[in-house]
């Protein structure tokens, strides 16, 4: 017997009522990752530093109700747009159902233990709970993901693959899709690059398992800005 599992519409209803989530267990080599999700992090929340209504997190559960934990999912970093941030950082965790919206980006990056349920468990879950666009990077090079850098975009409630941009001398860039392009107020062709005034600065580039392999103190620089 197959179950399949119906998500109604979410309603929000404050997430700040709910009781915080519990932390998730870490990985036992989370720490091989963390040089990775940091620098992710800290570019996506330096560039919507200044938009309230944005939250740029990670490493929390995202569900899409408290009720069947099974389904729970810990990315390394989501964004979000047009939500209450506080509220979210109050249930410790990510609640679909009441937040009233999906993320619109999840990225997870890979290690030995997590990574084929990255590319497998994880993305058909994100799928049905509506992010809208989900990448995963492997510093790697693809020992522990199906490829060293990929991305999906959600269409129909199907993942359809994202481009890579393999133009010019630089490493290959992921193309946004148009739902996060339209939300970032880019066409949907754009690429996430050092000039871009509007997407995540750099972020593209910066995971390159090419650059990182040289170890996390070189991985596309020393700050948050890439310099």
């Amino acid at each position: 017997m197959t179950a399949t599992t119906t998500l109604t519409s979410p309603s929000p209803s404050g997430t700040a009522r709910l009781a915080p989530l519990p932390d998730p267990p870490k990985a036992p080599d989370a720490l091989q990752q963390l040089p990775y999700i940091t620098r992710a992090y800290l570019i996506l929340d330096s560039y919507f530093h200044r938009r309230p209504d944005v939250f740029v997190g990670g490493n929390g559960y995202l569900c899409f109700d408290t009720r069947n934990c099974s389904r729970w999912v810990r990315p390394d970093c989501l964004v979000a747009f047009g939500v209450d941030p506080e509220a979210i950082l109050a249930c410790n965790g990510y609640v679909i159902s009441e937040v009233g919206k999906p993320p619109e980006f999840v990225l997870e990056v890979a290690s030995e233990s997590t990574g084929r349920r990255d590319y497998t468990h994880k993305r058909a879950i994100y799928a049905e709970y509506g992010v809208a666009e989900y990448w995963r990077f492997d510093r790697s090079g693809g020992q522990y993901h199906d490829r060293p850098l990929s991305g999906d975009c959600l269409v129909n409630g199907q993942y359809e693959p994202l481009p890579l941009d393999r133009r010019g001398r630089g490493n290959p860039r992921l193309q946004p899709g148009a739902r996060v392009g339209a939300t970032l107020g880019r066409r949907p062709t754009a690429v996430l690059r050092p000039d871009s005034r509007r997407l995540p600065p750099r972020l593209g580039r910066r995971l390159s398992p090419a650059r990182c392999r040289r170890g996390p103190r070189r991985c596309g620089g020393g700050g948050a800005d890439g310099r």
